[in-house]
């Protein structure tokens, strides 16, 4: 599962770690919703899967959509962790071989904050594009 990829590199990076939470004795990083009682700052994510008929399914598309979230009165902690989880993201080649794709690359397309209803939550939302290779497909072109 590359949700499983993308938590194994965040959650290791001692920087990004002092930025978050901590849930369940790991840092606050969810993959699609944050549950109800965790405490910001954390981290949500979510995939979307691009159908690209003219991949043949030997790569997959996606769109890897990262939401920061904070309460505090400085958004100095916030900002820096968005940026920290771009460098670790950003340009990566084969972050690990996971058990369905060969591959895995990761490019950073856009970010910032988002504006919210309460002005006292802060929100900076990232936007990756990742493109992974099929395990299955590439061993049976061996």
């Amino acid at each position: 599962m590359i949700e499983k990829t993308i938590i194994d590199v965040l959650k290791v990076d001692t920087a990004l770690k002092s930025y978050l939470s901590v849930y369940n004795k790991a840092p606050a990083i969810f993959n699609e919703e944050a549950p109800e009682k965790a405490i910001e700052p954390y981290i949500t994510f979510y995939i979307e899967r691009n159908d690209n008929p003219a991949s043949h399914a030997i790569l997959q598309e996606m769109d890897l959509f990262i939401d920061i979230w904070d309460s505090s009165p400085s958004r100095k902690a916030v900002r820096e962790a968005s940026e920290r989880v771009e460098f670790l993201l950003d340009w990566k080649n084969k972050i690990d071989t996971d058990t369905r794709y060969d591959s895995i690359r990761i490019w950073f397309v856009s970010g910032g904050m988002i504006k919210e209803d309460d002005p006292r939550r802060i929100r900076y939302n990232q936007i990756f594009y990742i493109k992974a290779s099929r395990k299955k497909f590439i061993q049976q072109l061996s």
